[in-house]
């Protein structure tokens, strides 16, 4: 499927895009986007309104709230599509995807993994990307810097992972980059950000990259995702 694919996808009732492949309700999907990459605190999770959508970065949000949410949620977690660790009734409590939950999401999102990215940064002490491939890695630290979001000064460490989760429910071989030394930058020019952007951090980048959403006002398009070339295809 190349970007900007939109043939393939439907709008659920809640202005969900999916592909429709799985019996998942929209508002299932979207508690399985919020927690794709990690466990996450279930508090969190019970969050209403325009706080839902700013805090998990989505333009579309559940269905239910209150006690109808929570009990979404014991559902998925009674068919083992989640996970809950820790009490209900504690604010520690946190929600997970399960691999089977985990599958079911990959059959709506399509996620092309070779392309993922996560980056996170301590202060201004250390910025660490993961990546399945160096090469997205390498376009990543070229893209967030000619886009003015971070600069980076020196060679980063590079180390390899076998047995790494860039998701909590997948295990993959992952390199790791840091940088000792870089620093925040205000103002990030987007257009030159999504114009370079072959890799994917969220749900929302993954979308518009497969054409389901719309590029944000102002901005282009994005390229094709990076993509493992076939096997036998002499590319």
């Amino acid at each position: 499927m190349t970007a900007h694919e939109h043939s393939t996808w439907k709008i659920g009732g809640g202005a969900v895009p999916r592909t429709g492949e799985t019996e998942l309700t929209d508002d299932e999907l979207i508690l399985c986007d919020t927690i794709f990459k990690a466990r996450t605190v279930l508090r969190l999770l019970m969050v209403e309104g325009d706080d839902f959508n700013e805090m998990f970065n989505l333009g579309y949000r559940p269905s239910v709230g209150g006690a109808d949410r929570l009990a979404l949620i014991e559902s998925m977690s009674r068919r083992g599509l989640i996970e809950r660790s820790g009490d209900a009734d504690r604010s520690g409590a946190a929600v997970s995807l399960t691999p089977d939950g985990g599958q079911l999401w990959e059959r709506e999102r399509r996620p092309v993994w070779e392309a993922q990215v996560r980056s996170t940064s301590r202060s201004d002490t250390s910025l660490t990307i993961r990546a399945r491939r160096k090469e997205v890695a390498d376009a990543f630290v070229k893209g967030i810097n000619e886009a003015r979001m971070v600069e980076t000064r020196g060679a980063p460490e590079v180390a390899f992972e076998d047995d790494a989760r860039l998701v909590s429910w997948r295990r993959s071989r992952t390199v790791v980059m840091t940088f000792r030394d870089f620093r925040d930058l205000p103002g990030v020019d987007w257009v030159t950000y999504e114009s370079q952007r072959i890799w994917w951090q969220s749900v929302p980048q993954l979308l518009t990259s497969h054409g389901a959403l719309d590029p944000l006002p102002g901005l282009p398009a994005p390229p094709p995702l990076f993509r493992v070339p076939a096997v036998g295809t002499g590319a």
